[in-house]
């Protein structure tokens, strides 16, 4: 990948290249301390690697203190945005509140939903809110690279997005109401 981006870059490519040879091994284990997998720490350093490519006319000196301050907080900043969308998955996947699906009850109490129910709900929604999901919460992408990937608005995809989320708590509450309703 990496050499496919430099024959790209052309002039500039020997110098991402001189980037990656140098500064791979730190990369890779400042994103494994933070996300604890090797595989994701694979996919920061190519995100890393990427997102340099655009930047390569500020870097003057590749082993400058600079350059690698620079590329140090590239991949913490991306390496957090990861670990807190994951969060943020995790909270949204395993916490209900009860007041959306009995609004008329006193009490209120949390169940927790595991990751194959979450694939089998979003499986039953339309195709555009599945693939919003998809795109957003396991590929990880922005707003803006989801509008670009297809070729819609970002104020349609945020759109989207939140139609998509109404629309698998509601599928989750229906399915909730199903158990409550087979246990009386």
């Amino acid at each position: 990948m990496i050499f496919l981006l430099a024959l790209e870059l052309g002039s500039n490519g020997d110098k991402l290249i001189s980037i990656y040879d140098q500064y791979k091994r730190m990369i890779l284990t400042i994103a494994y301390d933070i996300l604890k997998d090797y595989h994701e720490a694979e996919d920061v350093l190519q995100n890393v690697i990427i997102k340099l490519s655009y930047h390569l006319d500020g870097i003057s000196s590749v082993s400058s203190q600079k350059t690698k301050g620079f590329i140090i907080q590239i991949t913490r900043n991306h390496c957090f945005d990861i670990y807190n969308s994951k969060k943020r998955i995790v909270l949204e996947a395993e916490t209900i509140d009860s007041e959306a699906i009995y609004p008329d009850e006193p009490f209120h109490f949390e169940t927790t939903v595991d990751n194959d129910t979450i694939s089998d709900l979003t499986k039953e929604l339309k195709k555009e809110y599945s693939e919003i999901l998809t795109l957003t919460y396991y590929h990880e992408l922005t707003v803006k690279e989801i509008s670009i990937l297809l070729n819609i608005s970002e104020s349609n995809v945020s759109v989207r997005l939140n139609r998509a989320h109404n629309a698998l708590k509601r599928l989750m509450s229906e399915r909730k109401k199903g158990e409550v309703d087979v246990n009386r």
